[in-house]
């Protein structure tokens, strides 16, 4: 099993807010739901990544990391536990 980082893009001129899901088997990009709060949006987009690599949806626990990232502001770590 791999961990997956989400990170939180903001809004540009070419699309809105999102969240990035990723792991080294893929990734995806999840649209920010504001109907969600932050933790919410992080978990929606590591449960569309799994859905998408096909993995069974057990516990996961996440974690904030800190500082930037490739650009992006820090964001969640999501790890397998069972």
């Amino acid at each position: 099993m791999q961990a997956i980082v989400t990170t939180y893009k903001g809004p540009t001129d070419r699309s809105g807010s999102r969240i990035i899901a990723r792991a080294d088997a893929g990734r995806v990009t999840f649209p920010y739901d504001h109907s969600l709060n932050i933790d919410g949006n992080h978990n929606a987009a590591r449960q569309a990544l799994c859905v998408k690599l096909g993995w069974t949806e057990g516990k996961w626990i996440a974690g904030s990391i800190p500082g930037t990232w490739n650009g992006n502001s820090g964001g969640y770590a999501h790890v397998f536990v069972g």
